[in-house]
């Protein structure tokens, strides 16, 4: 059997709804001196960026943060890193939400989607928005940049054909020292609208702590046309995972370097292929993750994990979150 050991603790509520507000889409990361960040959305509008369902009267949605020194033992105060204005009528400014995070060194990014346009209803000349949202000192201090028409909607973007454009929530995956050069390259995946059609996948990346980006395999380059949610993985040969969601499970494309690794030049192999089938139409966004493990005799392997509730017939029906797990070595190469 498999077992998983954990040095436990009591257990600890980073965000929890004691007012009406509701906190959603919680993401966390590790920085080079082991401080933990956990940053969620705080939705005073109850709902998804662009909504007010719930008759509260606002769109705005503010990304908090918590962070921890002791390993999740303890943790400071409830901090904002990016406020929401509902005042802010079609700017990105109205509201942040959907972060994916990512940390090293002093280093922490959060590419959040940002305003008050539906992603279903992004078009080109109104499309959803982006924002990074980053600090270089330990997440002391940051700084918003809108990122919308760096990343899609106008013909000098790297999608101009999107009207809405949003990275997969959670976990960027990080390369600390891409190709031996001593410098970071950050991946990330989108889920991109072009047309009417909502579900177009992409996978990213950046070498300068996500002020600019570039499509991996090069332009264009859509590996999964038919995915919902994506998150990425580095596996441990160096190769690159593109995981979405879809009804009924996940679907898995795998990405092999050519020769011009600095470009992101390769190529995404064989066809995307269904994986961790939950027996029904549930679907839902999950986290996949690439960690250090021992066998029970001690022998150190890397697990793939990939979370995914088995839920019930209606795409809803998240409950039974289930853990799948693959053993990955750096001597193979995956399809």
């Amino acid at each position: 059997p498999l077992v998983a050991k954990f040095t436990a603790t009591d257990d600890v509520t980073l965000f929890y709804d004691d007012d009406q507000y509701s906190y959603r889409i919680p993401a966390i990361a590790r920085t080079g001196n082991n401080t933990l960040v956990a940053v969620s959305d705080y939705r005073h509008n109850l709902d998804d960026i662009g909504r007010d369902n719930h008759g509260t009267g606002t769109k705005r949605i503010d990304l908090v943060m918590r962070t921890s020194n002791d390993n999740g033992a303890t943790w400071s105060a409830t901090r904002t890193i990016a406020a929401g204005d509902n005042s802010k009528t079609g700017s990105y400014l109205r509201a942040f939400g959907d972060a994916a995070i990512a940390a090293y060194g002093n280093n922490i990014l959060v590419m959040a989607a940002a305003g008050d346009v539906l992603y279903t209803a992004g078009t080109t000349s109104n499309p959803n928005r982006m924002a990074r949202i980053y600090s270089t000192d330990n997440g002391e201090n940051w700084t918003i940049e809108e990122m919308t028409t760096k990343m899609y909607s106008q013909s000098t973007s790297l999608i101009p054909s999107a009207g809405s454009a949003f990275f997969g929530s959670g976990k960027l995956a990080v390369d600390e020292n891409f190709n031996n050069t001593g410098k970071a390259r950050i991946y990330g995946a989108l889920l991109v609208r072009i047309g009417s059609n909502n579900y177009n996948n992409f996978a990213v990346f950046s070498d300068d702590l996500g002020a600019t980006w570039k499509i991996l395999g090069g332009d264009n380059t859509n590996p999964i046309a038919s995915g919902d949610e994506p998150k990425i993985e580095i596996l441990p040969n160096g190769q690159i995972l593109l995981s979405a969601r879809r009804g009924g499970g996940r679907v898995f494309r795998v990405f092999t370097y050519g020769d011009d690794k600095a470009n992101g030049a390769g190529s995404w192999g064989n066809a995307a292929v269904n994986g961790c089938g939950n027996g029904g139409s549930n679907a839902t966004n999950g986290e996949i993750i690439c960690l250090n493990a021992k066998k029970i005799d001690g022998t150190a392997v890397k697990l793939l994990l990939q979370s995914q509730p088995q839920g019930g017939s209606n795409q809803y029906d998240r409950n039974n979150v289930t853990i799948w797990y693959k053993e990955v070595s750096a001597a193979e190469t995956y399809t």
